[in-house]
């Protein structure tokens, strides 16, 4: 397989719709990209018999154990790739800064603090990756890399970006991830003239300092991939995101956002939107004019309601609001045909509201930590329903109407007053996993052993001390938690044998 197709693979697991976690898309890219080289001209040792130090054009010096950049190096002058990751080195002498015809140059996971102005002689690189350091300051040299294309600062300390960097005209990716709670980045603000950077589609400052966003930031027409996860941002204004129509994610997950502005309706593109963990009070009908969006996070804010716009989400399949203040939804949520997850936990709903029974789609429905829920027959109505959550929902009666759910593969009911598991439990014969724990049991029926299905029970603290025989019939189930019960050691020895292919915990 082509190398240099497997990195660009790469660069679209982050700028496209796929949202991998981020330690993982940086490794792959890493990798990939290290990878992608003429194997001709390529070399991972400077100890090679024959070594033409002309004719090398990459050469590849990853886990090599450095402390020093070798000084044999420097006379391989017609350099393009240049690999010292994974490394301890520590400083980098000036003859480095004279292989001028690099484009490629990767030094990360190494001990460097600092960065020389020298590195502006490297004129034709278009990726540097510097991430894995211990770099506080960039100098403002960096500003006359007029070719760079990828910027890679992730895990450094910086607190400053210079101002230069809005100078990074064929800019495309640039990332200062940190997780949160390092010793690492904690930039507070970009540079002001951040928004002529017009070639940027990625931008990732996960675990940061911001507070704010300058004006010019929405001038960032190009800008496919923003992370904003973790920082400190208060506000957002209609500049902010005046130009950033071909934006396709936004994560502004775990900040402290009171509201959003009405110039999200510019977000035409966006298919991606997540606002977990703010104080946000209030959502904007501009909501509406979101056409593209697939999944909105809403969880962990102080919502009281949603507007009737969100009706207009017609592409809309992930929706989650758990742990906000709503008691009631819009009559227009019934609107969202493509809706397939849906998460209503942790709010004040007495009963589910009825217009979710208008969602013939939905495939995951979470109503967790209510206060004395109640399942209208109308459930019913959701019959592509594979998974039900209803945790801690003060409800004491198995409820009769999940068990006309024939396409439900996963049943959460833990934490419950429930005292008896129907005989109809086995009408859920798509059934996989149940979890039944932390309630008032008392019986299994027999019943149970007609879910050829399931893999996962958990039945544990309740009151239950003997089980059916026709519990051997579960020859698919893997996990089965018993602990808590009044089972007695010989009961357990038979199950085991009954089921010798399971994991039971007692």
């Amino acid at each position: 397989m082509d190398l240099e197709y497997l990195a660009n693979c790469a660069k679209l697991v982050f700028m496209k719709k796929a949202y991998f976690p981020l330690v993982f898309i940086v490794a792959f890219s890493i990798i990939c990209k290290t990878s992608a080289q003429d194997y001709n001209k390529s070399y991972y040792s400077l100890d090679h018999p024959t070594l033409d130090t002309e004719s090398i054009e990459v050469l590849s010096l990853s886990f090599k154990k450095y402390n020093d950049v070798p000084s044999d190096i420097f006379a391989f002058s017609n350099l393009v790739q240049l690999s010292l990751d994974y490394n301890s080195i520590s400083d980098i002498p000036d003859s480095l800064w004279n292989l001028i015809k690099l484009e490629k140059l990767n030094l990360g996971k190494n001990k460097l603090t600092n960065l020389s102005p020298l590195i502006s002689n490297l004129q034709q690189l278009k990726e540097l990756i510097l991430s894995e350091n211990r770099i506080e300051i960039l100098p403002e040299e960096i500003g006359k890399l007029s070719m760079l294309e990828e910027l890679m600062l992730t895990h450094n300390r910086i607190q400053k970006l210079p101002n230069s960097l809005g100078e990074l005209s064929n800019l495309k990716i640039l990332w200062l991830y940190n997780e949160k709670g390092e010793n690492g980045n904690c930039v507070k603000k970009l540079p002001a003239n951040i928004g002529s950077l017009n070639n940027l589609e990625n931008l990732n400052m996960y675990g940061n300092c911001l507070i704010e966003l300058p004006e010019s930031f929405g001038q960032l027409s190009s800008l496919v991939f923003l992370n904003l996860m973790n920082n400190n941002i208060t506000k957002l204004s209609d500049e902010n995101l005046i130009k950033l129509k071909n934006l396709d994610v936004l994560d502004l997950t775990n900040n402290e956002l009171t509201q959003l502005p009405k110039g999200i309706s510019n977000l035409t593109a966006l298919t991606e939107f997540r606002l977990t963990n703010n104080r946000i009070e209030e959502i904007p009908a501009e909501i509406g004019h979101m056409n593209s969006l697939e999944k909105l996070f809403l969880s962990s804010n102080e919502l009281k309601q949603l507007p009737p716009q969100i009706g207009n989400l017609k592409s809309l399949n992930e929706l989650s609001l758990y742990s906000n203040k709503l008691s009631s939804l819009p009559k227009s949520i019934s609107k969202l045909t493509k809706l397939e997850s849906l998460n209503l936990s942790s709010n004040e709903f007495v009963v589910i509201p009825e217009h979710v029974f208008s969602l013939q789609n939905l495939k995951v429905l979470e109503i967790s930590f209510m206060k004395s829920l109640e399942f209208p027959e109308e459930i019913i109505n959701c019959a592509k329903l594979e998974v039900l959550s209803a945790d801690y929902s003060d409800t004491n009666i198995f409820p009769h109407s999940i068990l006309q759910l024939p396409e439900l593969k996963e049943l959460y009911l833990q934490g419950n007053e429930i005292k008896e598991i129907p005989k109809d439990i086995h009408n859920l014969r798509n059934l996989e996993k149940l979890d039944l724990s932390n309630n008032r049991i008392t019986k299994i029926p027999e019943e149970i052993g007609e879910l050829k299905l399931l893999k996962h029970l958990d039945l544990r603290e309740n009151n239950i001390s003997s089980f059916p025989e026709s519990i051997i019939g579960l020859k698919n189930l893997e996990y089965l938690y018993l602990n808590e019960n009044n089972f007695t050691n010989e009961q357990i020895e038979r199950l085991e044998k009954m089921l010798p292919n399971c994991y039971i915990q007692t």
